[in-house]
């Protein structure tokens, strides 16, 4: 008898040709008192659509911010505004790259993941990420914007459901799918779904690499076995942030073989992983947000106090 797989399919946005620029932000408060009137900032501001708790000596907060490009600087501003934090990190990056599991190292019989380290086959630059900044730009409008937020939401609605909520007809919903959603807006489908009968952890690793042929080996060790939800690749570095689900007891013998399967010729530069915690919240950027085909930026404008 198979078990019901609880499956969901999901659109990941490209949000370069969004205006957008997917940003992570570290922040380590300078004590626990703190950690609420960052975090009030944080939430308060809508461009920021994913949090997590971590400890870094005291209670900290992982973020991620979806930026408009114009808006960059802005950020920056906007965190330096963060005068009761100790650590600030932040790493602009790519659009998230999901990975599905290899399921060749799963025991069907036994029904748990194999992970070995194996050899490099793989061929390096399939698997790189190539990086143009130039490539951003803004090519949606409000009814696209709509469009790939529900899809990101849920893969499996359908048009006509989209149409009457958006209150337009279906044939304008599928003319905006076929001509601008799906061949400039959409990077991929995802496809969701529990890989472990066990309580697992999210971890995020981030490294550093020399050039893009280590980084690219990183991105093959990981993507074979089943921890692997997704990479961000920093813009202008051999850098990514991946972002792991794995059984804690499985953490410690991984981030081991990782080292090692990165051999003696790899450069690496910087390296450190998180263990996340409490997922504080996760949200869709707000399409109240984009108006006459820019994005608002006045939120990052807004005189802020601070303690």
């Amino acid at each position: 008898m198979i078990e019901k797989i609880n499956l969901k399919i999901k659109a990941v946005p490209k949000y370069s040709m969004l205006g957008l620029v997917h940003t992570f932000v570290l922040i380590t408060p300078r004590s626990i008192s703190y950690y609420h009137d960052i975090l009030e900032k944080i939430r308060d501001n809508p461009y920021f659509i994913e949090a997590w708790q971590f400890h870094n000596n005291v209670l900290s907060l992982a973020s991620i911010a979806v930026v408009p490009i114009e808006a960059i600087s802005y950020l920056y501003d906007f965190i330096e505004t963060f005068k009761l934090a100790e650590h600030i990190r932040v790493y602009t990056t790519q659009t998230p790259y999901p990975f599905l599991p290899d399921f060749t190292q799963y025991n069907i019989a036994n029904t748990y993941w194999e992970y070995t380290t194996g050899d490099f086959s793989h061929n390096y630059d399939k698997i790189y990420l190539p990086d143009d900044p130039r490539s951003f730009k803004l090519l949606v409008d409000k009814i696209d914007l709509e469009i790939i937020k529900k899809l990101h939401k849920d893969a499996s609605i359908k048009m006509s459901t989209i149409a009457k909520q958006l209150n337009i007809s279906r044939p304008r919903v599928k003319y905006h799918y076929d001509n601008h959603v799906h061949p400039i807006l959409l990077d991929r489908y995802a496809v969701v779904f529990s890989r472990f009968n066990e309580p697992t952890i999210y971890t995020i690793l981030y490294t550093l690499f020399k050039s893009k042929s280590d980084l690219a080996k990183a991105i093959a060790f990981l993507s074979r076995g089943p921890f692997l939800h997704y990479i961000c690749k920093e813009i202008k570095k051999q850098g990514a942030i991946f972002l792991l689900e794995i059984p804690r007891r499985s953490l410690e013998d991984l981030l081991y073989n990782y080292l090692k399967a990165l051999d003696k010729n790899t450069r690496i530069k910087r390296y450190f992983y998180l263990i996340l915690g409490k997922k504080i919240f996760e949200r869709n950027i707000s399409t109240n947000l984009f108006d006459n085909k820019r994005w608002n930026v006045d939120i990052f404008l807004r005189k802020t106090t601070t303690k």
